[in-house]
């Protein structure tokens, strides 16, 4: 199911600091820098420092890098390249690319160029393309699946770059923090760096607090600054959703294919097939394709152990040549099933409850199918009657 963690952002939020609490919340430093090994660029070693500031104990994940390493000028397609060599877990590459992306696209944005033509100044040096990836892999390590952020302190004033004097956030910073929530104010620094709010970006982190959550773990990253009213530090919590006793998470893999090509006959066949294959549902909606042909979007849900098999009847069953494929969260309210007895036969009553309380009802619909076509009545009759009588026997208006 995976854990959540909480990102309390209170000192804002850079890549060294994200490393380093979630190493200190549990992440193995060795496995990450085995990762970042991997990635085939030479001129770096990383360590992972205990110290205290200002009373709070944490961990400073530090990049040094030999001063005559070789520094070319690198743009996306290397940031690919790099991520993509190496030995990384699947998700975390993808989170990495992810949020490379959304850096080369903020400053693409800010100098009005294309994506491609992007000089990554900040990401292409070597500390801040280890600080993606080994924060993609502490991620994947800890099995976190949800991110939540509090308000992100940015702080305030300017700060120097080499376009000259910009405000604090600089400008692709706050192209960044769309969908997030940002606080401003004092210190007069730079609090949250484009690497730190990338990164949340890329990991499509919730803004505020967890509801409810079970903590496990907490851990303290340390950025470099020294700050005269707190200590330079980003906190991390993780733990288990705190869900009530009528609700329940579960993962699921997502499917989506688009075709153009398949008449309706054989889209209710695939469905049916998708749904013997394992898939917990299947729904269609209309589509405009390529060339301005009306086409149909199929999305699949399945248990990931089935995703396998539930892909190999969609390709199978369609003329789809290809699948995207992600893993998202559900939550699931409490069901029950009673049955109830009509003149017709019996119907089974699906119920779903929130908060101790009874908050859907729904007869079968091949119960009520096979009972109205073995009485010669319409089904949604049934149906009616079925719900109708159970709420009389359970004194519901």
């Amino acid at each position: 199911m995976g854990r959540t963690a909480w990102f309390n952002c209170y000192s804002g939020i850079s890549g060294d600091m994200t490393v380093g609490a979630l190493i200190d919340a549990g992440a193995p430093f060795d496995a990450i820098e085995q990762a970042l090994a991997s990635l085939e660029v030479p001129g770096f070693r990383v360590r992972a420092e205990k110290m205290t500031r200002r009373g709070l104990g944490g961990t400073a994940f530090r990049v040094d890098v030999d001063p005559d390493a070789p520094r070319p000028h690198r743009h996306l397609r290397h940031m690919v390249e790099i991520a993509q060599r190496g030995n990384l877990p699947p998700r975390a590459r993808e989170n990495a690319l992810a949020a490379f992306r959304l850096i080369a696209e903020a400053e693409a944005e800010v100098h009005g160029i294309p994506v491609e033509k992007v000089h990554f100044h900040e990401v292409g040096a070597i500390d801040s393309i280890v600080d993606i990836i080994a924060a993609n892999v502490a991620l994947d390590l800890l099995d976190i699946t949800r991110v939540v952020a509090s308000p992100i302190a940015v702080g305030s004033g300017t700060v120097a770059c080499d376009h000259g004097i910009l405000p604090v956030p600089a400008p692709a910073t706050a192209l960044l923090l769309r969908g997030l929530s940002a606080r401003v104010g004092p210190p007069e620094c730079e609090l949250a760096t484009p690497t730190g709010v990338a990164l949340l970006r890329a990991w499509q982190a919730e803004s505020g607090a967890p509801a409810c959550l079970t903590a496990s773990a907490v851990g303290y990253g340390f950025g470099s600054r020294d700050l005269s009213d707190r200590p330079n530090a980003l906190q991390v919590i993780l733990g288990e959703p705190g869900e009530t006793p009528d609700t329940q998470r579960d993962r699921v893999a997502v499917l989506e294919a688009v075709v153009d090509d398949l008449s309706g006959e054989w889209l209710g066949e695939a469905a049916g097939a998708l749904m013997e294959a394992g898939a917990v549902d299947v729904w269609m909606a209309p589509a405009i394709g390529k060339k301005g042909r009306p086409a149909q979007c199929i999305t699949v849900l399945c248990p990931p152990e089935r995703e396998r098999k539930v892909l190999d009847v969609l390709f199978r069953h369609t003329t789809t040549l290809g699948a995207r494929c992600r893993h998202e969260e559900r939550i699931i309210l409490r069901r029950d099933t009673q049955t109830q007895d009509t003149p017709w036969g019996p119907v089974r009553i699906k119920l779903g409850y929130l908060d101790g309380q009874n908050v859907t009802v729904h007869p079968e619909f091949e119960d009520c199918l096979k009972a109205g076509r073995a009485a010669g009545i319409p089904p949604r009759q049934v149906a009616e009657y079925a719900v109708t009588r159970w709420r009389q026997e359970k004194g519901l208006p």
